[in-house]
């Protein structure tokens, strides 16, 4: 079973919507690629994972269930390969514009979610990323990018529309969140 849906019925989390017709044309990674990720990267794929279902489960003992986490929890996936090329650096503190800016490229798909970065301890921030259709994280924004990453991707149409017609500095997941149970 994935993490992620683990950690989805706990506290009585329900979503009532289903992500927005993700990227279907995201191509899973073959199984022997999965083998030859390093160590680390798994190691720093397991220490996201954890920490954000603590996050989750405190903010569910607190009595506030934070429903943006808990729905990239239940229908977000885990990315932790970097393209090879490097694209351009945007606006620094701009990703969910700078990201859906890069997506409108041929084969850029928007994803917004959580990145596990090392400040100097490891830390997960609320973060948004274009992968292309193998996969690969396309990091915009940061000068060092993230250790791993988990998001919901999000298809282009959807992007566009949302993010030119409400809140682009706040992303995706944050104007679903009034949809949440």
């Amino acid at each position: 079973m994935h993490r992620a849906q683990m950690v989805s019925g706990a506290g009585g989390f329900k979503a009532n919507m289903k992500p927005p017709s993700t990227a279907r044309n995201l191509r899973t990674r073959p199984p022997a690629q999965e083998a030859a990720r390093t160590t680390t990267a798994i190691d720093y794929a397991e220490q996201l994972m954890r920490h954000l279902t603590a996050r989750a489960e405190d903010a569910d003992q607190r009595g506030h269930p934070d429903l943006v986490l808990r729905y990239v929890l239940a229908h977000g996936r885990l990315f932790d390969r970097l393209t090879a090329e490097q694209p351009p650096r945007m606006a620094r503190n701009a990703c969910h514009q700078n990201s859906a800016v890069f997506s409108r490229r041929p084969g850029m798909i928007y994803v917004e979610g959580f990145a596990l970065v090392a400040v100097p301890s490891l830390v997960a921030f609320e973060h948004a990323w274009c992968v292309d259709t193998d996969g690969r994280i396309h990091e915009v924004t940061w000068e060092t990018p993230g250790l791993a990453y988990f998001g919901v991707p999000f298809d282009a149409e959807h992007v566009g529309h949302l993010l030119s017609a409400r809140y682009p500095e706040h992303g995706l997941v944050r104007t679903c969140e009034a949809h949440l149970i």
